[in-house]
Parts: structure tokens; sequence; C-alpha cells
């Protein structure tokens, strides 16, 4: 009840920032000297309204966020949920920062959607002081729903299969053959 108290606040918050920032209002000789520091006090002004309304908006989803995944039902393996707000199903490459010590000293991990067991194709895209920046492909993810990975440490080097082939002088795939002039 108090989060939803919390969230009613600050939608109505964000909803009073956008109206006055969405106001017409300005400094007197902001068409004919638009520089004039009256005029960009003005405009400083009217922006942070749409900066706090921004912050706002980002806290709300944040809190409700945090509301929904407190009722999802977890095992002891650290798990991923990830969301889909939009109407329909959806799937779309997700980006995540991991934490190094959720891999429990080992070097490697699998990503295993819950669903159908099966182990995903990732990629480390970098690293930041205590965590791995990573990418995957998630499918399928219901409309206005959530789909749960698990991320299971492991020992040995995982090995994907793709249909890319690559040598010195060319990358192909079913779609594409892309040829490269060691000349040029």
């Amino acid at each position: 009840r108090d989060l939803h108290r919390l969230i009613r606040r600050q939608r109505q918050m964000c909803i009073r920032d956008r109206l006055y920032d969405e106001h017409t209002w300005g400094a007197s000789e902001s068409i004919h000297k638009p520089y004039a520091l009256q005029t960009l006090g003005q405009w400083a002004i009217k922006s942070s309204f749409s900066y706090k309304a921004a912050i706002r908006t980002k806290d709300i989803l944040g809190n409700a966020l945090n509301n929904i995944t407190y009722r999802i039902k977890r095992s002891n393996e650290d798990t991923i949920a990830v969301f889909n707000s939009l109407s329909w199903e959806r799937s779309d490459i997700v980006h995540l920062n991991i934490p190094i010590n959720s891999l429990k000293g080992n070097k490697y991990f699998q990503i295993i959607d819950v669903e159908s067991g099966k182990n995903l194709p990732y990629q480390i895209i970098g690293e930041q002081e205590k965590s791995l920046i990573i990418g995957f492909f998630a499918q399928n993810i219901p409309a206005l729903g959530y789909k749960i990975y698990k991320i299971l440490p492991s020992d040995k080097l995982p090995e994907f299969k793709t249909n890319i082939s690559v040598d010195n002088e060319r990358i192909e795939n079913k779609f594409y053959k892309i040829s490269i002039d060691p000349i040029t």
C-alpha cells in the first residue's frame, strides 16, 4: 500500500513538472536575444522541470520493477528477470552487468532459459571494475510479462554453435558473404 501511494505521488509530481516544462513561458527577449543572460536563465529553470520529471520517472519504474521482482518465485541460483513492457510478445538483445562475485570464483558461466532449459549463447561486451557487461538474445518474452534466466558459474569455456565461417579474407553466414581485399 505504501509503495502504491509513493508511486501515485511521484507520478503526480512528474505530471506537474512536465506541465511546467511544456508551458510556453519565457524571457521577454527570448526571440530577439536567444543568448541573453535572462533568456538562458529562464531556459535553465524550464529545462530543470523536465530533468526532475525524468529522474522521478526512472524512480517510479525502479520501484515498480522492484515490487514485481520481489514477488517472483526464485531458486537459490542467481537469476535474471527480463521484462517486456509492450503489449505484444517480444524477442530482443538484452544487455546487463553480471557482478563478478556472483560467479563464485569461476571464470566462466552459463545462461539458462528456465522455461526451456536451453543454454543460451552470450557475448562479453566489456568489463567494469567488479562486473562483466554481457549481451544475449532473449526470445519470446510474453506481452506485459517477463521471463527468467539462471546464471550458473562454470569452470569450462562455453562453446556456442554458429553458422558463421571466418578466415583471413572472408566472413560468411547463410545470408551474407563479405570478402576483404587483402591489398587494401
